[in-house]
């Protein structure tokens, strides 16, 4: 298989621009002169594809009523399903005629591209981003996604061990399942100290201990324990948070501003929305805290904090503990324990000289295991077996 080879209809149901979709553009960005993306609404990611010279079609959809986790809607609307996963098959089933496999990017896109992998003999590949367990997926949805999974892809690619241990507890096939985390551009992670700076003095905590929180503004991202962790903490400490309001999510944003307020945190706590300058962001940071209140597969936040050369905060659940060891590449805390927050991050801004050398073994861990190259050469392996297995080689 030739990464020129025009050979790889991706799939994506979504528009907006999460980590999965990054992830996806990182995948599909050696092939791009000869691929195809599909997304199924449109949205930032389509722009974001295409200033990477990725060919997009979008499928014009607005919305496609199944959520996850709540099993009376989706009966509700099976009608209306029905219909538009009928639509989408026959178009896609017609346009993965052109290519040799098909890579499924998110649960829907999979549901979805299963029936035009069998109908056309195209390979599927799923690449799992998620945990199926109860935090995240209903009890139906958890056994349909391992059905089809089980049925129609040639192969798996999980995120993370987590992502595969909770994929194999659910009845995913053993034989299918292979790990490959995320990668990113180091080069991105190379910041000038004018920068850091400038834009330190930019938000008008120049002197103070900033700690950084970076994810959509949605309740599993539990952006509100940082802010009552803030509160128990010195006031030399203060925080970022950096993200903006996805998936009809401002209610949730406007409880974390009245908390700020609540808390009288207004000269402690910012909220800078969505930023594109994460790697310049998280240099000005003297801490980066995650406070996800589910397991996350992998913490894309949490690697790009590494490879700043930051010391890491997050929840010991999920993928994380892969990626931080308590007290060498960072620091866990049990999941919503705010208390145990607050008492770490003090800890980290009264204690910074024990930090330098946490804060090089976490960069130099993320250089050994978040390379984007190394990724990208794994996933074309991948690719690679499925499409000589087809062929019969």
């Amino acid at each position: 298989m030739n990464k020129n080879s025009n050979t790889i209809l991706f799939l994506n149901h979504c528009g907006e621009l999460g980590g999965a979709e990054i992830s996806l553009a990182d995948v599909a960005k050696p092939y791009a002169k000869n691929c195809l993306v599909i997304l199924f609404m449109d949205g930032p990611f389509r722009k974001h594809l295409e200033s990477q010279g990725i060919k997009v079609k979008t499928l014009g959809l607005k919305s496609i009523p199944f959520q996850r986790s709540k099993n009376i809607e989706n009966i509700i609307y099976l009608p209306i399903l029905i219909i538009i996963f009928f639509c989408l098959i026959i178009r896609i089933s017609i346009i993965s005629q052109k290519f040799d496999l098909i890579y499924a990017n998110t649960p829907k896109s999979l549901i979805i591209g299963a029936l035009p992998s069998y109908i056309t003999r195209r390979p599927l590949i799923y690449h799992l981003h998620d945990l199926l367990s109860s935090e995240h997926f209903s009890r139906i949805n958890i056994f349909i996604l391992i059905s089809i999974i089980n049925i129609f892809s040639s192969s798996v690619i999980t995120n993370s061990n987590a992502t595969r241990d909770v994929f194999l507890k659910a009845g995913g096939r053993s034989e299918i399942a292979e790990v490959i985390f995320c990668g990113f551009d180091l080069n991105k992670y190379n910041i000038n100290k004018f920068i850091v700076k400038k834009l330190r003095n930019s938000i008008k905590f120049k002197d103070k201990f900033i700690v950084g929180n970076f994810s959509r503004l949605h309740p599993i991202k539990g952006q509100n324990l940082l802010i009552e962790a803030i509160s128990k903490c010195p006031q030399e400490i203060v925080a970022i948070i950096v993200g903006g309001s996805l998936f009809n999510q401002q209610p949730y944003t406007d409880k974390l501003y009245q908390q700020v307020k609540d808390l009288k945190l207004e000269e402690r706590v910012h909220f800078l929305g969505f930023c594109s300058n994460i790697p310049e962001l998280m240099s000005i940071c003297d801490l980066i805290v995650h406070t996800s209140v589910a397991p996350e597969p992998f913490g894309r936040v949490i690697a790009e904090g590494m490879l700043s050369q930051r010391v890491v905060v997050a929840p010991d659940a999920g993928g994380i503990p892969e990626m931080l060891e308590h007290g060498k590449t960072g620091y866990l805390f049990p999941q919503n324990d705010v208390q145990q927050l607050s008492k770490i991050i003090t800890t980290c801004c009264l204690l910074p000289h024990e930090q330098n050398t946490i804060a090089q073994n976490a960069e130099s861990f993320a250089r050994n295991n978040f390379n984007l190259g190394i990724m990208q050469k794994k996933i074309h392996l991948v690719l690679l077996k499925v499409l000589q297995e087809k062929n019969g080689l």
